[in-house]
């Protein structure tokens, strides 16, 4: 599994099939939750967890499920369409941020 998604479907797919698989994740697993909207990919997880019992299985393995569940309980209300909104939503709200404040050295955090 070495393709690496770009579309918010793209990456929720290829995280579930990863996870039912229980395959080992790769860098292009992670690149799945590294979008600003990380909280929407585990979500909507969370929902086809429901109906794929390897994906529920496994889940637990791979992502904090608790958190992920949190983000399912917030968003109950919306349907898999307007999650799918609130992710593109997510995403631009995240890059804008990111634009506009100065770079952390991470290495001197570590000091």
């Amino acid at each position: 599994m070495s393709f690496k998604p770009r579309s918010f479907n793209g990456r929720v797919r290829y995280a579930a099939d990863l996870i039912a698989s229980g395959a080992r994740p790769c860098r292009a697993f992670d690149s799945c939750f590294e979008n600003y909207d990380g909280d929407a990919v585990g979500a909507t997880l969370i929902r086809q967890a429901a109906t794929n019992p390897d994906l529920a299985q496994n889940l637990g393995r791979y992502i904090n499920r608790a958190r992920a569940q949190e983000a399912a309980d917030r968003w109950q209300h919306l349907s898999d369409e307007e999650l799918k909104r609130e992710a593109a939503r997510l995403r631009c709200e995240g890059r804008a941020v990111a634009s506009t404040t100065q770079p952390r050295n991470v290495q001197l955090d570590l000091l």
